[in-house]
Formats: C-alpha cells, structure tokens, sequence
C-alpha cells in the first residue's frame, strides 16, 4: 500500500465508515522515530523540507522526520523556523 520508505510502511490500518457511509482503511499514525540531531541548518529563504531532506538524508521523502525532529506535527508548521535540527542520514529508526 505504501513505499518501503515511507513512514506509514509497517502501519497497522483498521477499517471504520465514513461520513457518507462508505466503508474505508484507514492508518494508524505512527509514532515518530526517536532520533539524534547531527546539526543545525540555518535555513535561507526558498528552502524547503523536502530539498533539506534530499541535501541530508538522501531521500527527499524523509522530509518528515526533519519536521519530527524540530517538534512539528504538519511539516508547514515549520515555515518560520530559521534553524532547524537535521537527524542523521540513512533510514528512521522503527520503534
């Protein structure tokens, strides 16, 4: 259902009815990976999570996990953060 690299991966779903009636899967929302900030960056303007993400993790998917670190449920909640925390590189810890 989901790439191997999202964090919704190994979610558990549950089915449950919508309000027209219609019955959907839906996803658990996991918890955020417990990780350690490499560094810094001070962001310039134009600079988005994604691309910080790409620069750092390698991965512009993993956008997330910087908003997670930086203690941000919505990744654009983070758009007057002048510095942000950056965790390390390769794939999230699962706990």
């Amino acid at each position: 259902m989901f790439s191997q690299r999202s964090r919704y991966a190994h979610a558990a779903t549950f089915e449950t009815t919508d309000l027209a009636g219609r019955r959907v899967r839906a996803v658990v929302v996991p918890s955020p990976p417990r990780e350690l900030a490499i560094g810094r960056h001070v962001r310039r303007e134009g600079e988005r999570l994604d691309l910080l993400a790409n620069l750092y993790l390698k991965d512009p998917t993993g956008y997330w996990r910087i908003a997670a670190l930086n203690g941000a449920v919505l990744p654009d909640s983070l758009a007057g953060v002048d510095i942000l925390f950056i965790p390390a590189s390769g794939r999230a810890p699962m706990i």
